[in-house]
């Protein structure tokens, strides 16, 4: 073999690694942030809600983007991230406007919903009290997360109605809550879900639906100078509800998945 043929035999042998190696640079690489700590949007090891959507943008926007998976408190996300909008150069996971006082969508730009929820507020006991309005809760004490917003709460804590309890996850409230140092906190009701069934809380925990207007979609948000990355993310979630896996961690975790519509 002569050598010009041995040159050729070489390039073309390297060719597939360098393809490869310019889409990988092409590729804008992004953390996207996850604030919550338990099931079902992240278990023990690993899997969740988080994982199988960061995995599925990532094998839909190939080559375009590319997400890793990174899991922080909340106050650490408002702090290190959130304290400038118009420099925030990360992905927000499954949050609503409201709990990042974005309420009139003026300092983020967010994505087609991706599912729905709501909270719910949590007793100790098999039994909850007749809680019918968020007035009945008053002279209680809340257990909440640093972080997190008081949905249809703040103004009876800025009033003194209810005595604030704050905690650094939602466990440390749950474990509160059974030795008597709170009297309710509040979580979302895929979360209680979740905690209720282990067996330390199994039987010792009740609940009632936040009164009042408690609805709510989840989102992915990014920052306001980012319109092309919002774009590709709703594309993305387009086809979300025809992961199998996604399908799948919904029915595990009863969340409503819209029908497949993407074309084939």
């Amino acid at each position: 073999m002569t050598p010009r043929l041995k040159h050729l035999f070489a390039a073309l042998y390297l060719l597939p690694a360098l393809l490869l190696a310019s889409v990988r640079a092409e590729e804008i690489a992004l953390t996207a942030i996850n604030t919550y700590r338990y099931a079902p949007f992240v278990y023990p090891d690993g899997s969740g809600l988080c994982d199988v959507l960061v995995k599925h943008l990532n094998q839909q926007l190939k080559g375009r983007y590319r997400f890793e998976l990174q899991h922080l408190p909340r106050m650490r996300l408002l702090r290190a991230h959130l304290d400038a909008p118009p420099h925030f150069d990360a992905v927000g996971l499954l949050l609503a406007p409201s709990f990042i006082d974005d309420d009139g969508r003026s300092r983020y730009l967010w994505s087609t919903p991706v599912f729905d929820d709501y909270n719910v507020l949590v007793f100790a006991g098999a039994k909850p009290p007749p809680i019918h309005l968020l007035s009945d809760l008053k002279g209680k004490r809340y257990g909440t997360v640093r972080g997190y917003r008081y949905m249809g709460l703040e103004t009876m804590v800025a009033d003194g109605v209810i005595q604030l309890d704050l905690a650094n996850d939602e466990y440390s409230n749950m474990r509160k809550l059974l030795a008597g140092r709170i009297d309710f906190t509040q979580v979302n009701r895929f979360m209680f879900q979740n905690m209720s069934s282990q067996a330390e809380f199994a039987g010792k925990l009740s609940y009632v639906r936040t009164p009042g207007p408690n609805r709510f979609s989840r989102h992915i948000f990014v920052a306001r100078d980012r319109p092309e990355l919002l774009a590709a993310i709703n594309e993305a979630l387009a086809t979300l509800p025809c992961n199998r896996d996604w399908q799948a961690m919904a029915h595990k975790t009863d969340i409503a998945v819209p029908p497949c519509t993407a074309q084939h």
